[in-house]
C-alpha cells in the first residue's frame, strides 16, 4: 500500500513538523535569553549603547564566569530534555492512529518519514515505534531497534514485553511465568514511585498481563473475564482482546463464539496483523467443521 499521497499521513506529517519546528524556535529563543542573562548577572559588564552606559559588577570575576558557564550548560541540557518530552507528545498524537483507528500501517509510515527528516529522534520514541511494529508483526525491525538502543524501555516494563514477544511460541510457554512475575514486580515498583499517578491505569496493565498469563495456564474462562473488561479501554484493545478471546473459545471448543470474535477482528482490525491471524484461525475452524 503506497501512502506517499495519503491525505491522513501527509496532514499528520505536516502538522508534526510544524509543531516541532515552532517548539524548537520558541524554546531556543528562551534558552538564549536565559544564557545571556546568566552571563550578564555573573560577569563584569560594561555596556555603552547609543550613549547610554551601564556598568554592572558582582565582583565575582572568573568565578562569576564559571558560574555563568555552568548555568548555560544546564540550560542546554534543559532544552534537550524539553525537546525530548515534546517529541513524546507528538508521538502520542501519532499513536492515536493506532489507538483510535487500529491503523499501525499509517502510524509506522508517519514515524518513518519524521525520523528520516530528523523531526523526531528515533531513540526518544523507540518504544512507541516498537509498539506500532508489534501490531504489524515486524519482528526483525523490532529486534534491530532493541539492539540499536539497549537502554530503551528499561525504566518500565516495555522492553521486557518487546523481548518476550520476539520469542518462539515454545519459549513463551516455557518462560511465561518468569515473564509474568518480572512484569508485575516492575509495575508495582513504578506504582510505588508514582503515587500521584492514577492507580487504575496500573491495575489495568496488571490485568492485561494476568489475562495473558491465565491463557498460558489454560485457565481460559478467567482470562475471558479479564479480556472483556480490557476490551472497553480503546478500539485497538477491543481488537486485541477479541483475538485473544477467540483463541480462548477455540481452546474451549466453543467454535461459535470463537468465530464471532475472529469476525470482529477481521471487520475492525484495519491494518493490524491480528486480521491476518484471525483469518488463519477462522480457516482452521472451517476446515475442522468440514472434517466433521
Amino acid at each position: 500500500m503506497d501512502l506517499t499521497h495519503d491525505q491522513i499521513c501527509q496532514d499528520m506529517i505536516h502538522s508534526s513538523i510544524q509543531d516541532i519546528k515552532d517548539f524548537r524556535r520558541k524554546t531556543k529563543f528562551i534558552c538564549i535569553l536565559l544564557a545571556l542573562l546568566c552571563v550578564f548577572i555573573f560577569s563584569k559588564t560594561d555596556i555603552n549603547i547609543f550613549g547610554f552606559s551601564l556598568h554592572y559588577n558582582l565582583g565575582l570575576g572568573w568565578i562569576g564566569l564559571i558560574i555563568a558557564f555552568v548555568l548555560v550548560i544546564f540550560i542546554i541540557i534543559g532544552y534537550n530534555v524539553c525537546l525530548s518530552f515534546h517529541e513524546l507528545t507528538v508521538s502520542n498524537r501519532i499513536l492515536s492512529l493506532v489507538n483510535e483507528k487500529c491503523d499501525p500501517l499509517r502510524a509506522n509510515y508517519v514515524y518513518t518519514q519524521l525520523i528520516k527528516q530528523k523531526v523526531l529522534n528515533e531513540e526518544n520514541i523507540c518504544m512507541d515505534l516498537i509498539s506500532v511494529l508489534q501490531l504489524q508483526n515486524h519482528q526483525e525491525r523490532i529486534r534491530d531497534l532493541l539492539n540499536q538502543y539497549p537502554n530503551a524501555g528499561t525504566k518500565n516494563n516495555h522492553r521486557i514485553v518487546a523481548e518476550f514477544e520476539l520469542l518462539s511460541e515454545e519459549e513463551k510457554i516455557k518462560r511465561h511465568e518468569e515473564f509474568y512475575q518480572q512484569n508485575i514486580a516492575i509495575i508495582e515498583s513504578m506504582q510505588l514511585k508514582n503515587k500521584k499517578a492514577d492507580s487504575k491505569s496500573f491495575e489495568l496493565v496488571k490485568k492485561s498481563h494476568l489475562a495473558q498469563y491465565l491463557m498460558y495456564q489454560k485457565d481460559y474462562l478467567k482470562a475471558i473475564e479479564l479480556l472483556q473488561e480490557l476490551a472497553s479501554l480503546s478500539p485497538v484493545y477491543q481488537v486485541i482482546s477479541a483475538l485473544k478471546m477467540g483463541k480462548c473459545y477455540m481452546a474451549l471448543n466453543d467454535n461459535e463464539r470463537a468465530i464471532k470474535n475472529f469476525e470482529y477482528v477481521i471487520n475492525h482490525g484495519n491494518t493490524m496483523y491480528a486480521v491476518i491471524e484471525a483469518k488463519e484461525l477462522m480457516k482452521k475452524l472451517e476446515e475442522k467443521k468440514d472434517e466433521c
